[in-house]
This record gives C-alpha cells, structure tokens and sequence, in this order.
C-alpha cells in the first residue's frame, strides 16, 4: 500500500490548499486505490496561514492575525493595485483586536500583502504618529514614505510591551537593494518600474528615520522585507521573534511524523520561481523530505524563470500544470490541476 504525503500550499487567488489536497487526493485514488493519503494543509506565513492554524490556536491565549486576511492582494481588484496608495492600516486594526480580546501572544503572518508601506499604517493604527517636516501627522502608505522625518511613539499601545509577538516570514529578503521589499515584489503589486525607484527611496529614507528612532539599524536583518516592510516594523516596534513561517507550520502541526514510511510526498503552489527556494513552501516541505529520504514532487500551477533552484532543495521533479500564468475560474484549475497530478504519477509503479 503506498503512502502519499500531500503538502500543497494554496493556489494564490484559486484554490486553497485544502481544495488542492481533495483535488488530488481524488486523482491518487484512481490510480492507486489502496493507497494511504496524509494530508498537510501548509502555508509559509501568506495567503491560508490563518486557516491551517487556527484549530492550533482555539483555546489558547494565542491568536493568528494574517495580512493576507486584511490587507491581501487578493481582496482589492487588480486594476487597483498601487503599492504607493495602498496601507497595512487594517492588519494594526486587527492586531489591536486581538489585544482588546486579551491574546498574550499574537502571531503576525507576514505574506500575500498589496503593501509597500515599511508597516506605517499597522504602527498608525496602534497609536505610532509619523510626521513629516512641518509637523503635520501622515497617512501612512508607500506614497508617505519619503517624507517621514519624526516618529511620535507617545500614545503608542502600552499593551505591546507586555505582548508577545511572533511574525511568520514567507521570504528572507532585506529590507532594500535588487533582493529588497520593493524590486523583488513591487512588480507583483502592481508597481512599473517608475513607482519601484520612488517606493525604494522612500524605504531607504524611511529606514533611516527608523534606525535614529529606535537606535539600531535592522535593514538588512532576517525577514526585514518581507511584507513590503513589514518585516522590519514589526522587528522594532513590536519586539517580534522572526521566524521562517514555513517551519513553524511543519514543526507546530507534526510534519516530521506523516513523512514516517512515507513513499511519496507531493508539494506546490500556484507559481513556482526563482522566489520559490528562498522559504516558501515548498522549499521548507522538499528538504524536510530529503532529510526523512521521501522523493517529493512539486506540482505548480505554472512555472516561472528560476524554477529549477528548487531541484537544489530536494524537489526531483516540477510539474506545471500550465505552460504560462492564467486567470482561470476555480472549476478550470481543477481540471488542470487533476492533470497534473495524472502527469506526475504516471511514471510510478503501480501494484
């Protein structure tokens, strides 16, 4: 009897991880009906985070807040998205819920954001005032960034600092330069290569306000660019532990354990790309696999140029359901995705 682990990320904007799993699942069984199928709903601290985790968290004085969940790429339409205008007001909104419900430890999943605020409009929203060269408090989105020359802290929430924080990265990027916050995903929120250069320096002027503020200078720290900044605002003004969100998932829910016996583990993502290896998904789930020894395949919804850096990870195949990026509705993906999955079982042998 064959043992497949299934550990798929969501398929950003289509299918959710859970849906990934029943869709392959099903395929499996045809195929192999005797087989045993362990499921791994995963996330790596983006878009699904909160959902994966949450049966974790009931009960506890823990609680999940997800950017992904309050200020996503996915909630505004595409003809929207502007880095520049868009904030992380909402996600400080949620995270000053979760204080006034009493959490002693709030988990920030840092991943799927529209932003490239450096985390002004979350610091806002807790009582942080960013004023410009008049003195005159800002909005707080990418736009504002430039012109922050002090940060009033006075009303900051006092609960904080009794607060432990914890923020889930999906990326190990700093905070600026070619791998930074802005060139690495700006492109992907919406921002040409025009708004890249304004929102970059903003960021490197921002930082510097940040680094007289707060005394040190974290710009190039882990995860500081993650989440169009996040990362680092939440390194400083909340005190968070950083940790890859990838392996938090695998070691908070048991990964380690379904690879046991396992003959065959099956991963991927909506867009596998050179971004892929540096603490997304399924680089985390393919060398947990090499380390157990269990062959893991990723099956992506397409593939896009560095790709194959995820070979380097313990991945030994990747399979595209698509040879380009698509807008299909959910009923297609699943079409695609069921052929996929036919594609790469098809090579196994079969009792």
């Amino acid at each position: 009897m064959p043992i497949f682990v299934l550990a798929p990320d969501s398929f950003k904007g289509t299918l959710s991880s859970q849906q990934v799993i029943a869709t392959m699942t099903e395929e499996i069984l045809k195929l192999f009906p005797d087989a045993e199928i362990r499921p791994f709903p995963m996330a790596d601290g983006g878009e699904g985070t909160l959902a994966v985790l949450r049966d974790v968290f009931d009960g506890s004085r823990r609680t999940i807040v997800e950017m992904a969940d309050t200020c996503g790429l996915t909630l505004i339409p595409e003809y929207e998205w502007d880095p520049r205008r868009t904030s992380t007001y909402a996600f400080g909104e949620a995270i000053r819920a979760a204080l006034h419900a009493g959490a002693e430890e709030i988990v920030l999943a840092l991943g799927g954001s529209s932003t490239n605020d450096c985390g002004m409009g979350a610091m806002r929203a807790l009582g942080a005032r960013f004023l410009d060269e008049a003195g005159c408090e800002l909005e707080g989105c990418g736009a504002d960034l430039i012109n922050v020359r002090t940060i009033d802290l006075a009303e900051f929430d006092h609960r904080i600092a009794r607060t432990c924080f914890t923020a889930l990265c999906d990326v190990d990027n700093p905070l600026l330069g070619p791998q930074g916050a802005t060139y690495t995903f700006g492109p992907q929120k919406g921002a040409t290569p025009e708004i890249c250069a304004e929102l970059e320096a903003g960021m490197a002027s921002f930082a510097e306000v940040l680094a007289a503020t707060f005394g040190r200078d974290e710009r190039a720290a882990f995860g500081a660019g993650a989440a169009g900044g996040m990362g680092l605002a939440s390194r400083l003004f909340l005190s968070a532990r950083m940790v890859p969100g990838g392996e938090y998932l695998l070691d908070a829910l048991g990964f380690d354990r379904l690879l046991e016996g396992a003959d065959l583990c099956i991963t991927g993502e909506g867009r596998a790309d050179a971004q892929s290896a540096h603490g997304k998904a399924m680089s985390r789930v393919a060398r947990r696999c090499r380390v157990h020894g269990v062959p893991c395949i990723a099956i992506c919804g397409c593939l896009g140029a560095g790709a194959e850096a995820l070979l380097g990870c313990g991945v030994s195949r990747l399979v595209p359901a698509s040879p380009e990026p698509r807008s299909d509705p959910p009923e297609e993906s699943v079409l695609r995705l069921r052929a996929a999955v036919r594609e790469a079982l098809q090579s196994l042998p079969r009792a």
